[in-house]
This record gives C-alpha cells, sequence and structure tokens, in this order.
C-alpha cells in the first residue's frame, strides 16, 4: 500500500503480497493489480492532485510495476463516484503514471474502473479521454485497457432493461450499456483496446441497505442463474470478467458482503464452501472454455444462447418461470445439464 511506502520512505513488499503472488502463479492465474490509496494525500483529495503527490505516487506506481507478475496495474478504483474527483483530474494524474510506469518496466495500464457502464459512467470516461486528447496526447498510448464494473442496480436481472427513464445508471441491459461503451470507445482510437469488467456480479444477502427494493432480494440459486446468465449475454462483448468477489465477508447484515463465490472463512458450519454460483460458474468455464458465441435469440423472455467450440452448446433460460421451449438441435444426441 501506498501508506506503507510513504510512511517508511522506502520499499516493501508486505509477506501476504509474496504468498499471494507465487500461489496464483503457480496455480497460471493472471492478475490485474490496483494500484490506489488516499489515506496518505496531504491535500486531502481523492486521489493524487498536487504536483507532488503526483510525482510521489508515480513512483510508488513504478515501484510496484517493477516488483510484480501482474500484466496490468489498475489506476484507482471508482473515481467516478466521488465528489472530489474531475475526469481533467484523473487525466492528469493518468498521464503521468501511465509515462512513468512504461519508461520503467513492460507492465500495461488499466484504466478508468468505473462504477457500472451506464449513461454517467461512459460520460466520465469519455471527458477523461477528451482531457487526454486537450493534452495533445493519444488515449491508445496513455491506456492499454478499460476497465467497468458493470452491476445492475438494485441486483435487478441481466436482461432487465430501462425501469427509471430518470435514472442515468438504469439505461438498458448490461449488454447495452456494454455495447454503447464500445462504440464511445472507438471514437477515440480505442478499437483494439481490451474492455475488461474488474468487478461484476450480484449478492445474495438475505438483508438489505434502505436503497435496495424488497423484491430484489436473491437466493444463492438465484445469484447462480444471473451470474450464468450474465456470462453469456456480455460473452462478445468483454476481453476478461472478473467477479465481484471470491469470498463472501463476515458482516452477514451488510449486503455488500455476499457477493462471494465461496462462502466466508468465518462463522459458517464449512469455511470457504462453494456456494452455488461457484459451481454454476465453473460449470460454465468447464463447458464453454473459450468457445465462440454464435447466436442469441430472445422470444420474449425465452433466450437461447448458443456457443460453438468442440460441440454446439446452447444456454436456455425463461427469465421468470419454467416453460416448454423447443428446438431443432440438428444432432441424435443431447447432454443436458441444469
Amino acid at each position: 500500500a501506498w501508506v506503507q511506502y510513504n510512511e517508511s520512505g522506502n520499499w516493501t513488499l508486505p509477506d501476504r503480497y509474496t504468498r499471494w503472488a507465487d500461489k496464483t502463479a503457480n496455480e497460471g492465474i493472471g492478475k490485474i493489480l490496483q494500484v490506489t490509496s488516499v489515506s496518505m494525500l496531504e491535500s486531502g483529495n481523492a486521489i493524487p492532485k498536487t504536483d507532488d503527490e503526483i510525482r510521489d505516487f508515480c513512483e510508488y506506481a513504478l515501484k510496484v510495476a517493477q516488483n510484480t507478475d501482474a500484466e496490468y496495474l489498475e489506476i484507482f478504483n471508482e473515481v467516478n463516484l466521488s465528489s472530489k474527483v474531475t475526469p481533467e483530474e484523473y487525466a492528469k494524474m493518468l498521464i503521468a503514471v501511465s509515462d512513468k510506469v512504461k519508461q520503467g518496466s513492460d507492465k500495461k495500464i488499466c484504466a478508468m474502473a468505473t462504477a457500472r457502464a451506464a449513461l454517467s459512467a461512459r460520460t466520465w470516461i469519455e471527458n477523461v479521454l477528451k482531457a487526454i486528447q486537450k493534452s495533445n496526447r493519444v488515449p491508445s498510448e496513455i491506456i492499454d485497457a478499460i476497465s467497468v464494473h458493470p452491476y445492475k442496480v438494485c441486483n435487478l436481472s441481466p436482461e432487465t432493461g430501462m425501469t427509471n427513464l430518470s435514472k442515468d445508471d438504469d439505461d438498458g441491459t448490461l449488454h447495452e450499456q456494454l455495447s454503447l461503451t464500445r462504440t464511445m470507445l472507438n471514437k477515440y482510437g480505442l478499437n483494439d483496446t481490451p474492455l475488461i469488467a474488474t468487478e461484476f456480479g450480484w449478492t445474495s444477502t438475505p438483508t438489505w441497505d434502505g436503497w435496495a427494493k424488497i423484491d430484489d432480494r436473491l437466493s444463492e440459486i438465484g445469484q447462480a442463474q444471473y451470474s450464468i446468465r450474465g456470462l453469456a449475454l456480455m460473452y462478445n462483448d468483454l476481453d476478461r470478467i472478473c467477479f465481484y468477489t471470491m469470498t463472501d465477508f463476515t458482516n452477514t447484515t451488510d449486503y455488500e458482503n455476499h457477493f462471494g463465490l465461496v462462502k466466508s472463512w468465518c462463522g459458517v458450519e464449512i469455511p470457504y464452501e462453494a456456494k452455488p454460483s461457484y459451481l454454476a460458474v465453473s460449470a460454465f468455464n468447464s463447458i464453454i472454455g473459450n468457445a465462440e458465441k454464435k447466436n442469441e435469440s430472445t422470444s420474449g423472455k425465452n433466450h437461447d444462447v448458443t456457443f460453438s467450440g468442440d460441440t454446439e452448446v446452447h444456454i436456455l433460460w425463461n427469465e421468470d418461470s419454467t416453460v416448454s421451449y423447443s428446438f431443432n438441435s440438428g444432432s441424435k444426441a443431447l447432454r443436458v445439464y441444469d
């Protein structure tokens, strides 16, 4: 953390990071490492803004880059939600960090990490890109990947479209939001720049804070269903998808703590027990693998998404209930999974 780096005056790599890095490397897991910290900012801002802060943060980011095997450094997190950060300020910091990291390492820069991918997030990203251009820089030379967090508001389903025209974060399905994001990025020469969901998921919380609607509580089975449906619908929109989060946290009364694919490490009967969403996502990865999404057919609330790899795979569902649905597979044999 930048806090430790600034306090010690020397670069130190915590043991917990070394253990994590070694384990993931041994398992062949790629990494996107988020570089962020605000508590050492003398100005009290959400990101480095003064010349001294930006200089110090760039030095820190370079040290991180030189001491990690992560492919990408993701620069800060969901700052589009902060009233203390303008797109122009983020762009200024991003240019400096990117230049410093690329001069001294082979690491790539992942930028934005916006909360959601709807209208307000897209507008914020576009204003950052405009600010980069106004600095006489080319966005594709500064940014190697764009990250977004494509959540549906109030834990709604991935197929839910516009439900409240007055809310700019409720402007379409996840697929529609991401398609509009890609169209916007292409305007700024980022056609080939990966679009990554560095957070994505649904919470299976039994309780809610005040903002959430009571009928949008999800069971653990519902969380698994939404996860698979989300993966199928966004498959061609994203280059990588990272679930938020791997593990439930321990505060059972907080909706934020139930996004995990496995249960918590304590306070439960079986620590790290696989939730249905973990089993479902594992099955998706095993069955679909790196297949190509060939077709998506929607009739009312019936969905049929077709993938083609070693075999042809259909993912079929109805948004509300169990229904009869017929199709011709062109084959004499079918293997069916629930």
